[in-house]
């Protein structure tokens, strides 16, 4: 019998050390925190970022592979509808 290929992985979208683990392996604020993904871009995925605060993630993006005129920012659900509508206030029209 041939050796099944692995081409999947699970990924916890908040880690298992961030509270992530049992009993949050279900959904965190209606969304899922266990994904299935692509096996290479789960390790890509860690290799870039081996911390997976959000925070640590933007930094690493920010100060690496954004443009400098842009700015990736990691900021809670919660607080990202003020921030964009706030953003489009300002904007000219």
């Amino acid at each position: 019998m041939a050796k099944r290929i692995r081409r999947t992985n699970r990924h916890h979208r908040r880690s298992r050390s961030r509270t992530g683990g049992i009993p949050f392996n279900g959904d965190i604020e209606g969304t899922p925190n266990v994904i299935v993904v692509d096996y290479k871009k789960h390790q890509a995925f860690h290799l870039l970022f081996p911390s997976t605060c959000p925070q640590d993630i933007a930094r690493v993006l920010n100060n690496i592979w954004i443009d400098p005129a842009h700015m990736f920012v990691a900021v809670p659900r919660s607080l990202a509808r003020d921030i964009v509508k706030q953003y489009h206030l300002q904007q000219p029209t």
